[in-house]
């Protein structure tokens, strides 16, 4: 099946301004690409996870918290001391829902790590407390978390990742530099599933790939608020033959136009690049580029400061209340490190308006692109 090319579901898209790819403009870009040990601080995954490394993503398949190594130790520690009981008689034993929705359980609740409702949500309400879905304690408790069975291999493949291959002859179609984002839903494993993936070529604007992925693992919900992605939206695609059928098959896909030195564009894209399992080290984050520049105002911020402190008029001046920002007077500065949120700031433009209808990864894809570019813009004036 030919790769779907056409933008899904997008809102009002950006025109997209082409960027010229000048051998200068190129070496500045890459300039800016992080250091491993940058992107492996910031989350992305730089080498193949090691067995501890996956063996430490396994989820409680009750409470959703991820098992850590230390808890299985725990957990094996306590039934050696005790006499391991049938997990059904642990069962009876400990999770006690109560009619008023609050944690209980016959021995210590405060030694329960596992806290859950043993109902379904169904129409915003759990089936087990009837209390709401959102906003409520959970309604019973265990002392131990409880992890799925797997097959042999099969959760080693769930987690295994890739790196960009080396080619060394260059395929014409190779970017130079691409800009992406993705979508992710909820599986019943309790971890973020690609559904979405959306890349463009950095410098012409061009959509490369804008497609629906059919989940490899059964969903609990497609996060419709953020990814703007519906169950039926994900079914009439695949009945019309129009998404990629799963992770490694949209790898695969975006692989087509990536090569070892193609610079990979994105906001906080370790979350895109851990969805797809992909590694590959020639990044730039527009997340990590304004958290630099928050960090070095904030120097030069206390450098003004203790200049000024230093003046003794200036010291013990009298600041008219006319002059005092927001800030001064009490209110906390907005983080304001979001795609939304920089955007806007940097770029004067409003994205992820949509509300209910969600996200559209083309139009963060080019809010992206469209920051780093603004950034090397910033860096040039200030040179001249």
């Amino acid at each position: 099946m030919a790769a779907p090319i056409a933008a899904f579901n997008t809102q009002n898209a950006t025109p997209v301004v082409s960027i010229v790819p000048s051998p200068e403009y190129l070496d500045q870009l890459t300039a800016l690409s992080h250091s491993v040990p940058t992107l492996q601080k910031a989350g992305y995954v730089m080498y193949p996870l090691s067995r501890k490394e996956i063996n430490d993503k396994k989820r409680c398949i009750r409470c959703g918290r991820r098992c850590k190594s230390r808890d299985k130790k725990r957990k094996e520690r306590k039934e050696q001391e005790d006499g391991a009981p049938a997990a059904e008689d642990k069962n009876q034993q400990k999770a006690v829902p109560t009619t008023q929705g609050r944690l209980a359980a016959k021995q210590n609740p405060a030694a329960h790590r596992c806290r859950f409702h043993p109902g379904q949500n169904v129409n915003g309400r759990w089936t087990c407390c009837r209390r709401s879905a959102s906003g409520f304690a959970p309604c019973a408790s265990e002392e131990f978390h409880q992890t799925q069975e797997y097959g042999p291999g099969e959760f080693e493949s769930r987690w295994k990742f890739h790196s960009t291959p080396f080619d060394s002859n260059v395929s014409p179609i190779t970017r130079a530099a691409i800009a992406i984002d993705c979508e992710m839903g909820i599986a019943v494993d309790h971890e973020s599933e690609l559904i979405r993936l959306t890349a463009i070529d950095y410098f012409t604007g061009t959509v490369l790939l804008d497609s629906l992925v059919w989940p490899d693992i059964q969903m609990i919900h497609y996060n419709t608020r953020y990814s703007g992605v519906t169950r039926g939206n994900m079914e009439q695609a695949r009945r019309d033959e129009r998404c990629l059928m799963g992770i490694d098959a949209a790898r695969t896909e975006l692989l087509k136009y990536v090569g070892p030195s193609t610079i990979v564009v994105g906001h906080s894209a370790y979350n895109d690049l851990v969805s797809l399992r992909w590694i590959h080290t020639a990044v730039v984050d527009s997340f990590l580029l304004g958290q630099k520049e928050k960090y070095d105002q904030q120097i030069l911020d206390q450098q003004a400061r203790k200049a000024i402190q230093r003046v003794p008029t200036m010291a013990n001046a009298v600041v008219s209340p006319y002059d005092v920002t927001p800030t001064q007077a009490g209110k906390k500065p907005e983080d304001g490190l979001s795609l939304k949120a920089m955007a806007m700031r940097k770029l004067g433009r409003a994205i992820q308006t949509g509300g209910r209808r969600g996200h559209d990864s083309l139009e963060d894809a080019i809010a992206s692109r469209d920051l780093v570019h603004a950034h090397i813009l910033g860096l040039t004036t200030e040179k001249r």
